[in-house]
């Protein structure tokens, strides 16, 4: 769920606590794909006949792909969620979360917010 649409739909401590249990299971994602490579690398042969030795090459290319873009996944999400939570804080209330949209998207993961307290508006992302 992109930041903007986060924020709108379910505020913006749910949608970091979601960012961050989402990239966690992408990080286990990653994990079992690594422990599913090495496993296939283990038991990887080459002098086998038939469609054995080409069917553990697959697997071991697809659970090092599933481990290399689950990781991707893990540290994008987690970078974004970071991001938000460092400039999510009102400069003049010190108000910790409590934003609202202000309409205006500035960039894909960059959005303008307005503090819920005392008004005062600045961009996040």
């Amino acid at each position: 769920m992109e930041l903007s649409e986060g924020i709108r739909r379910i505020g913006f401590h749910r949608w970091y606590e979601r960012t961050l249990i989402e990239g966690h299971a992408w990080l286990a994602a990653a994990l079992l794909g690594a422990i599913l490579l090495f496993a296939g690398v283990e038991r990887l042969s080459l002098r086998g006949s038939g469609w054995e030795p080409v069917a553990f090459v697959v697997l071991v290319l697809g659970a090092g792909g599933l481990a290399a873009w689950a990781l991707h996944r893990y540290l994008a999400m987690l970078v974004l969620a970071q991001r938000a939570a460092e400039r999510s804080t009102c400069g003049h209330c010190a108000a910790y979360g409590l934003l609202e949209l202000t309409g205006k998207q500035i960039a894909r993961d960059a959005v303008a917010v307005r503090c819920r307290k005392c008004g005062n508006e600045w961009t996040i992302g």
